[in-house]
């Protein structure tokens, strides 16, 4: 019913089911590849908060004292990271009640004020000296994974500020008559609604404009009418397996979103996430395309852990607190730490910069490019390949 309903949609179709040559970026050449890596669940204090020349937590604050921040382990117990745990920790931008957000503290251990040092996310800390590391980059909605995602994608979450319930992302929102997502509506009340949005996004201007691009593992997709009621679009959805093998073949789309299984959601181990992104990054280095390639790492929300910067108020979603970015590039400055504020509706704002397309939404209209660390004018740099970390078993 919804592919009858959408089928003459001129959003819906114009690509072609095979991946044709990137055509040339208008207004970033010699960029013709970006690739965006999404992972879960971490500020920016968490993983990034005793980094050199950023602005992080060198001290936390734990019983109205300031401490410093305990070791964070590989595995951890999830933290509450809904909407309603957010603005419990943001406090109306006071930022002083992360200990009250269910999980925040267990048996007495402040979890939700450890730190990762660089030992335990080294090649995340290598990437950052190596090339960009943004610290004033935000999440879209102040909650949870579902409403994030869309905006990587669309630069809205359609109004949703909770993950789905009743239905597996998995299994395609789409495609079957169930499922609810809470939406904030135009008045503020919530209402729970069927998660398959029809919203206008960056995949469906791609293709009308013979770009070629493909979500690899990219879940959020099947909650996007436009792209699941089209034959041709849903053919690009593929599994994250099938990313690392094109990338080395040289065989990269325009613009890739890949999201992975080892996604660093706690109790997933944080090493073998972090593994799972060296060996997708890795993959880029050793294919013909690096020297075009942009790619951009960033992790989806909060997951419950502090971060000291409150962030800006745009509107009622957003901004969620700060996680990390980086960009990785053989036009990025080396160690270049941006202070420029973005936000994951920057994401679709940088693939819009560089092919030429116009602005889904507000939000993307007036967000930040991920382009400010890089000198385009320079010759590209050979690529730094990271041996794979050794993980704890």
């Amino acid at each position: 019913m919804l592919r009858a309903v959408l089928a003459g949609s001129a959003l819906s179709a114009g690509v072609a089911a095979g991946i044709a040559p990137p055509p040339a970026a208008p207004a970033g050449a010699p960029l013709r590849h970006i690739v965006v890596i999404v992972k879960e669940n971490h500020t920016f204090d968490n993983y990034f908060g005793q980094f050199p020349g950023a602005d992080g937590a060198r001290t936390v604050p734990i019983g109205g004292r300031q401490e410093t921040p305990p070791a964070a382990a590989d595995r951890t117990p999830g933290i509450d990271n809904t909407f309603e745990a957010a603005h419990e920790a943001y406090d109306d931008g006071r930022m002083d009640r992360f200990q009250f957000v269910p999980g925040a503290v267990r048996n007495g251990v402040p979890l939700a004020f450890g730190q990762y040092r660089e030992a335990e996310v080294s090649a995340y800390w290598a990437y950052a000296r190596e090339f960009v590391l943004y610290d004033r980059y935000f999440t879209s909605v102040m909650g949870p994974s579902a409403p994030n995602h869309l905006f990587f994608v669309a630069a809205s979450s359609g109004g949703a500020i909770s993950n789905a319930r009743g239905v597996s992302p998995y299994l395609a929102p789409c495609a079957v008559p169930f499922g609810t997502i809470t939406v904030l509506d135009a008045g503020g009340g919530r209402r729970d609604v069927w998660p398959c949005f029809d919203l206008p996004t960056v995949p469906n201007l791609l293709a009308e404009r013979g770009v070629s691009w493909r979500g690899y593992g990219f879940w959020i997709m099947n909650y996007l009418a436009r792209i699941y009621a089209s034959d041709a679009l849903r053919a690009q959805l593929r599994g994250p397996g099938e990313f690392a093998r094109d990338a080395r073949a040289g065989r990269l789309p325009a613009v890739s979103w890949v999201f992975g299984l080892r996604d660093e959601h706690a109790p997933e181990s944080v090493c073998a996430g972090m593994r799972w992104t060296v060996d997708q990054v890795n993959a880029v280095m050793a294919g013909a395309d690096w020297p075009s390639s942009l790619i951009i790492v960033t992790w989806d929300d909060w997951g419950g852990w502090y971060d000291h910067v409150a962030p800006p108020r745009v509107d009622a979603f957003g901004l969620g607190f700060r996680v990390p970015a980086l960009v990785i590039s053989p036009y990025a400055r080396r160690g270049y730490v941006s202070h420029v504020v973005t936000e994951h509706a920057s994401v679709p704002k940088t693939i819009e910069t560089v092919f030429g397309l116009p602005a889904l939404t507000a939000r993307d209209r007036q967000a930040a490019p991920l382009l400010d660390g890089l000198d385009l004018a320079a010759a590209p740099r050979p690529p730094a390949p990271l041996a794979a970390p050794a993980c704890p078993r």
